[in-house]
């Protein structure tokens, strides 16, 4: 299963680009949450517009620490047993920074496609962009995963770093 989110910004040259993706789901027990990270991450940038440009990994490279909770996200949530099964992607289509950058684009996991704004904060340099989402599982219908009564929250938060 893919994961494709967007990067381009404003950059007059093209660059091998390293990135992570973080996300953080809030549970129904006060102070757990469920943290996971992807470094393993394919970046497709297109420095001269920013329509098509993303970056994607797959959900077996997402790590949370523990392995039959990794074994558990891709098999009851993303319904994927075998790599490349399901994609989840996201393409940037306009990047708006009349007061403060807000990047627009579609993100789709599965085959449903649902279109997101995101805030986003980039160096003066332009070599460092990070941003993060909200993101509702049931909008993807995505279950809640639980275990032993500890239920993750709809709403989980993604957060990106790319850098030079």
């Amino acid at each position: 299963m893919l994961v494709q989110l967007f990067t381009s910004l404003f950059l007059s040259h093209s660059f091998a680009a390293t990135a992570t993706i973080d996300f953080v789901a809030r549970t129904n027990m006060p102070g757990v949450a469920v943290e996971g990270k992807s470094e393993n991450i394919n970046v497709n940038y297109n420095s001269q517009k920013l329509s098509g440009s993303s970056f994607q990994f797959d959900v077996f490279d997402m790590k949370t620490g523990m392995d039959k909770r990794d074994q558990h996200l891709r098999e009851k949530v993303f319904k994927a047993e075998n790599r490349g099964v399901a994609k989840i992607q996201f393409e940037a289509n306009r990047l708006d920074c009349s007061s403060s950058c807000q990047l627009k684009g579609t993100l789709q996991i599965k085959d449903i496609k649902k279109e997101i704004s995101m805030p986003v904060s980039i160096s003066q340099d332009k070599k460092k962009i990070e941003g993060s989402a909200i993101v509702s599982l049931s909008d993807f219908n995505l279950p809640r995963p639980s275990f032993m009564g500890v239920k993750v929250e709809n709403e989980v938060e993604i957060k990106f770093n790319l850098a030079e």
